[in-house]
């Protein structure tokens, strides 16, 4: 669940430590750690279901005894366990692993909420906005948003301005020669 909400993969969850934590002075909680893709210290900015994980295992006494945020099994471990899980609920034909998290994170927490791409790539620590592309998947929602978004930007302005001066209306006979104009 944790990595749905941040994008972190296994390896950075499993090394998330207290000390990864910033309290900073806006109020957020930002978790910095050298990301594993770039080894560059980055950090991201905890979403509150994430911040609720947090505080859920941060007793917890294997998490403790590591100094680690959470209790992570070993990646073949937790993968067995994802599909005890599938088998349980009783779907078929998915195969649900760690790294799934992060293709949900980068669609349906970020992408397909209006984060640009660009912004996507640095939450999920890419070099390059290539491979964020093979995670992200516009879909009809993203499309119709973004439409709407533009059609507000560009002609709800234009609308607005014919709204308070009313162009002239010009009546035409069938035999399409303009007979008067008149502003209505």
């Amino acid at each position: 669940m944790f990595s749905s909400y941040t994008g972190f993969p296994y390896r950075e969850v499993y090394n998330l430590g207290p000390h990864h934590l910033k309290h900073r002075d806006d109020g957020e909680i930002w978790a910095t750690l050298s990301r594993q893709k770039t080894d560059e210290d980055e950090g991201v900015p905890l979403l509150p279901p994430a911040i609720m994980l947090i505080e859920k295992y941060k007793t917890h006494p294997e998490a403790t005894r590591r100094n680690r945020l959470f209790p992570v099994p070993t990646n073949q471990e937790y993968n067995l366990g994802l599909k005890e899980i599938i088998k349980i609920l009783g779907i078929d034909g998915i195969s649900l692993k760690t790294h799934k998290a992060r293709f949900y994170f980068a669609n349906e927490v970020t992408y397909n909420h209006g984060v640009p791409l660009k912004t996507v790539s640095r939450l999920l620590g890419h070099q390059s906005i290539k491979t964020t592309e093979i995670y992200v998947q516009a879909n009809t929602r993203n499309l119709s948003e973004s439409m709407k978004m533009v059609k507000e930007k560009l002609f709800e302005k234009e609308k607005e301005q014919h709204t308070t001066t009313p162009a002239p209306v010009i009546e035409i006979n069938p035999s399409l020669k303009v007979v008067h104009t008149a502003t209505k």
